[in-house]
């Protein structure tokens, strides 16, 4: 059975933890067009039509959000609650495959982390969205770093071309 290790996981509850949405998007985008070779299958509920406009919506309904001041403040403490259930969510669909004491056994940690990191990050976004500009440079900088993790992460053994493609792709 191809199923999901605990230390993948933990990295992308982590990194979903601070953008959901891309994480889900890039993972989306890279199975829906096959961007990159080698992806487990236990990723693949994620590589759905439905599951890439639903989220990529979202995704560009945040990027502009999260460049209006007292906006951003309110969107991010809102997903600092909402978060970890999403993520938590993402944990389930990704474990489905497993029985039901790992499901619960990873689920438990990564409802942990994602809590932690969502309330870090609901604090640092109040603190830099009071600040003119600079959540425009955050959150574009945040976007490349968190989906060239979660590229390298899903296909640590993809072939170099694939990644170097996805990645012009992704920063364009």
């Amino acid at each position: 059975m191809n199923e999901i290790d605990f230390s993948t996981l933990m990295w992308l509850v982590g990194l979903a933890s601070i953008d959901l949405y891309a994480v889900i998007c890039v993972i989306s985008f890279s199975l829906y067009f096959n961007l990159i070779s080698g992806i487990p299958t236990f990723f693949h509920p994620l590589g759905s039509l439905s599951c890439l406009i639903i989220f990529g919506i979202i995704y560009i309904v945040e990027h502009f959000v999260e460049k209006i001041p007292g906006a951003a403040i309110a969107w991010n403490w809102f997903h600092a609650i909402a978060k970890p259930i999403t993520v938590l969510i993402l944990v389930l669909i990704l474990a489905f495959e497993m029985d039901s004491f790992k499901i619960g056994l990873y689920a438990i940690p990564a409802l942990i982390l994602s809590v932690i990191i969502s309330v870090l990050d609901g604090k640092i976004w109040t603190i830099l969205g009071a600040i003119p500009v600079v959540p425009i440079f955050v959150t574009i900088i945040e976007d490349i770093i968190v989906g060239l993790m979660v590229i390298k992460k899903i296909a640590p053994h993809a072939k170099v071309a694939a990644l170097k493609a996805s990645s012009f792709i992704f920063i364009s």
